[in-house]
C-alpha cells in the first residue's frame, strides 16, 4: 500500500510540475511583412540551465549593440521565387530561403543564390522541418532536409584553383541535414530587450556539405580537396549541438545558443533584439530588388548586379572578418546596374559586400570568398 502511495505521489508531483508550461502554436511562424530583428554574441557568459521546469534564464548580459534585420516577403516577390511553386514566403539570410507555411509545419523548401559561384535554384528534397505546432514539454520529433546542386565544370571560373587530381565534367553541391528535436525544459527567457514564456527545443544530428566531381562515369568526393584549396565556410561536416528556445509573442527564436559539447560551452548565442543597435542592420531583404556578386567565390574581378534600387548615390562597401573597409567604390545609378570590381589586392579570406545609401545606411550585406590560384 505504501509503494502505491508514493507511486501516485509522484505522478501527482509530476503533473503539477508540468501546469503552467507554455503550449507552443503556429503563432511563431513567419508570415510576410513580419520583420526579423536578432544580434549575435560571439562571446556568451551564460547558464543553459537543466532540463524540466519552470526555469528562469537570465540572458540579460548578452550583448544586443549589433542588430541584424530581415524582412518576410511573399514567395512570389524573390528573385529565385518561381522555382519553388509550393513556397509561401521567402527571408534573404545570405541567399533567399523560400518557406512553405502549413497550419501546423514551416518546412524549408529551397534556396536560391550563390552556390559555386553563381545563382542557381535548389530544391530541398525532402523539405526540412523548420519549425512545427504544436508542441509541448516532452515532445521529440526529427527533421531530414537537403539538396544536390549540378554545375559543368567549364562553368566554374575557379576551377584550375581547386588542384584536383583529375579534370572532371562537372562538380556538385550536396547538403544534407539530420537533426532530432527534444522539447526538454520550460520557463521565462530574460534578455535585454524584454522577458518571454519559452520552450527550450534540444536540437542535436549534423549538417554534412560535400563538393563531388564526375569523371570517369563516376562521382567523386572532393570535399577535402575543395577546403585545402579555398576557405569556402560552412564545408565539411559539422556536429549540431543547440538550444533553441520559442515563445508565442515573438516570431524569431528567443535565443539560440551553440554547444561545444566536449567542452560543455555556449560558443555563440543568436538572440531577439530590439529595434534600434548602435550598428546598422544588415541583410534588410529588398522583395525584388537584387544586389548579387558573381562568381563567388572570386579570384581577380567581380561583378555585382545591383537592380532594382531607386535612383540616386550608392556606395559598395567590403569588409574583412574584423569589420574594416578594405575596399569601397561609390557611383550612381540610374537604372539596373551590373558593377565590374578589381579585387586582386585583397587577401585569400572571407569578406562582406555591402550596398550603402547616400544617408550611409546598410541596405543590404551578403558573403564574398576570395582565392587565390
Amino acid at each position: 500500500m505504501k509503494k502505491i502511495t508514493t507511486f501516485i505521489a509522484t505522478i501527482c508531483l509530476f503533473i503539477c510540475s508540468i501546469q503552467g508550461q507554455v503550449t507552443l502554436t503556429n503563432a511563431n511562424f513567419y508570415e510576410a511583412e513580419d520583420s526579423l530583428v536578432t544580434a549575435r554574441d560571439g562571446a556568451p557568459a551564460i547558464d543553459l540551465g537543466t532540463t524540466g521546469g519552470p526555469q528562469n534564464w537570465d540572458f540579460t548580459v548578452l550583448d544586443a549593440s549589433e542588430n541584424n534585420l530581415v524582412i518576410v516577403h511573399p514567395a512570389a516577390d524573390g528573385a529565385g521565387g518561381v522555382n519553388f511553386p509550393s513556397a509561401d514566403i521567402v527571408v534573404d539570410e545570405f541567399g533567399e530561403v523560400y518557406y512553405e507555411v502549413t497550419t501546423t509545419e514551416m518546412r524549408q523548401v529551397g534556396f536560391y543564390g550563390d552556390i559555386m559561384g553563381f545563382p542557381i535554384p535548389a530544391n530541398f528534397n525532402p523539405a526540412a522541418t523548420f519549425r512545427k505546432a504544436p508542441l509541448n514539454y516532452l515532445d521529440t520529433y526529427s527533421s531530414t532536409g537537403g539538396f544536390t546542386v549540378s554545375v559543368d565544370a567549364d562553368q566554374i571560373p575557379f576551377l584550375d584553383s581547386l588542384s584536383l587530381p583529375i579534370t572532371p565534367d562537372s562538380l556538385r553541391l550536396v547538403l544534407a541535414i539530420n537533426e532530432d528535436i527534444d522539447v526538454d525544459a520550460w520557463g521565462t527567457v530574460q534578455l535585454p530587450g524584454g522577458s518571454y514564456e519559452c520552450l527550450r527545443l534540444h536540437r542535436t544530428g549534423s549538417q554534412a556539405t560535400t563538393i563531388e566531381a564526375y569523371a570517369f562515369g563516376f562521382w567523386l568526393d572532393v570535399t577535402d580537396l575543395v577546403i585545402a584549396s579555398i576557405p569556402i565556410p560552412g564545408l565539411g561536416t559539422f556536429e549540431i549541438d543547440r538550444y533553441e528556445f520559442l515563445s508565442n509573442d515573438a516570431k524569431e527564436s528567443i535565443a539560440i545558443a551553440n554547444t561545444d559539447p566536449a567542452l560543455g560551452l555556449v560558443t555563440d548565442v543568436t538572440f531577439k533584439a530590439s529595434p534600434g543597435g548602435t550598428v546598422p542592420t544588415f541583410n534588410a531583404y529588398v522583395g525584388r530588388k537584387t544586389f548579387s556578386a558573381y562568381p563567388n567565390p572570386a579570384i581577380g574581378e567581380v561583378k555585382i548586379d545591383v537592380f532594382g534600387f531607386d535612383r540616386g548615390d550608392y556606395a559598395i562597401r567590403i569588409y574583412d572578418i574584423l569589420g574594416r573597409v578594405v575596399m569601397e567604390e561609390d557611383f550612381t545609378i540610374n537604372k539596373d546596374s551590373t558593377l565590374l570590381l578589381d579585387i586582386g589586392h585583397l587577401d585569400k579570406g572571407t569578406y562582406l559586400y555591402s550596398l550603402q545609401n547616400s544617408k550611409e545606411e546598410n541596405l543590404i550585406s551578403k558573403r564574398l570568398v576570395v582565392i587565390r590560384p
